[in-house]
């Protein structure tokens, strides 16, 4: 198996100098808790032709009872070109904006105290697992590159798996407007030394 390369960074992926050490990374697996991350790799995903495969998990309950409704993980493989997070309504507007707005503007808008989250290490183990999978039999190309492709998501309450069907949108310009622009077009970035 041929050598892979690993360089840690500890930053923040909105920040300028941090997404541009992942411009050169041949896959990108992002598994962050912010629109304004799931924006920044979406778009550097369709602009530097980048793979990327974004993991999570949701735990949905019921505002008014408090019981848990529905627990799942999930792999949502991004092809440059084929499947984006902005045209399948995965970047809400409404959170992005509160998260682009300072400590100061969040804590005025906010009207009851955060709850704190939860424990999924291993709901995010299961994703992060089958991201890897996919990953290693689409590089030695035992899986078809599938402009249709699905996303999968598990669901241990049920013992299911499903799948989320992608889109793009041809006028979109979180993924067809910046196909391939590379340098040319601005990543959504903060700007050096903002919050």
């Amino acid at each position: 198996m041929p050598d892979i390369g690993f360089d840690a960074v500890e930053a923040d992926v909105v920040d300028h100098d941090a997404v541009q050490r992942l411009v050169d990374c041949d896959a990108v697996f992002l598994a962050a808790d912010t629109m304004r991350a799931r924006l920044v790799i979406n778009a550097l995903c369709h602009q530097y032709l980048i793979p990327v495969w974004q993991v999570g998990t949701k735990i949905q309950v019921d505002a008014d009872e408090g019981d848990v409704e529905d627990v799942f993980s999930v792999v949502r493989h991004l092809v440059p070109g084929q499947s984006c997070l902005w045209c399948t309504g995965l970047i809400d507007r409404t959170q992005l904006a509160e998260e682009s707005a300072s400590p100061q503007q969040r804590d005025a808008q906010r009207y009851i105290a955060e709850v704190p989250a939860p424990s999924v290490v291993t709901l995010n183990a299961v994703a992060a697992a089958h991201a890897v999978n996919d990953y290693l039999l689409t590089t030695v190309g035992l899986t078809a590159s599938n402009p249709q492709a699905e996303w999968m998501r598990h669901h241990p309450l049920q013992r299911r798996l499903a799948q989320q069907r992608t889109r793009t949108d041809e006028a979109c310009t979180e993924c067809q407007g910046r196909l391939g622009a590379g340098p040319l077009a601005r990543l959504p970035v903060k700007a050096a030394g903002r919050s």
